[in-house]
């Protein structure tokens, strides 16, 4: 019987093992496409270049995104999902208030902007003119944020009438805006002498939001 386990088992191991070791690979070059598309902006990037700084083949690239467009694609979906997860589980909580639910929010903003700027840094490179990268951002990754930030918002303004009365679609961009402090990291520290992403600024930013809402940070 232990024979027959092993000759069932042993072809699904092998097909976990190539599975896992395929995210391995796609997860590097996620990586690497964010920090190149960041950087560079997507004209900019060059797939040779990514598949360098991932350890892989350029062909491996291909194989597994076929294209620039997709991977770029690919990558700003998973990008976004980072701080979509986060907002999902604080629209499903129950036992926050909306004041609570809105800090808790100041919190996950602030934190995926200094651990993943790259994301915030692409949507700003992309934003200067109405384009075909720009719709797809904003229909597949913004508009997610973009809403579920506003109920967040407009419930803890309701609910709480000492907060900030500024139109929500303002505090929403507000709270965006001093959460990419992020991506002028290396501006900001040259002019202050400050890091931004360091745990004592990222609580610092928190709460600087968290006043200009006129919640407790």
């Amino acid at each position: 019987m232990a024979d027959n386990d092993m000759v069932l088992t042993a072809p699904e191991a092998k097909i976990t093992s190539r599975h896992e070791k395929a995210d391995i690979v796609r997860s590097r070059v996620i990586k690497a496409a964010l920090h190149a598309f960041a950087l560079h902006g997507f004209e900019g990037a060059r797939l040779k270049d990514i598949a360098a700084a991932a350890d892989i083949s350029l062909p491996l690239l291909v194989y597994h995104f076929e294209s620039k467009e997709n991977l770029w694609e690919t990558a700003m979906r998973q990008a976004a999902g980072l701080l979509d997860a986060r907002i999902r589980d604080l629209n499903a909580a129950t036992d926050l208030s909306p004041t609570d639910k809105l800090r808790q929010l100041v919190i996950a903003l602030v934190s995926v902007c200094a651990e993943f700027p790259e994301f915030h840094r692409i949507m700003s490179m992309e934003s200067y003119k109405l384009s075909k990268r720009l719709i797809f951002l904003c229909k597949q990754c913004a508009k997610h944020h973009y809403l579920s930030m506003m109920e967040i918002i407009t419930n803890a303004q309701k609910h709480n009438p000492e907060m900030s009365q500024i139109a929500a679609e303002r505090l929403c961009y507000v709270m965006i805006g001093m959460a990419r402090i992020s991506n002028n990291a290396a501006e900001f520290e040259y002019l202050t002498g400050i890091d931004p992403k360091s745990p004592k600024e990222i609580k610092t930013t928190i709460r600087d939001i968290c006043d200009l809402l006129r919640i407790p940070a």
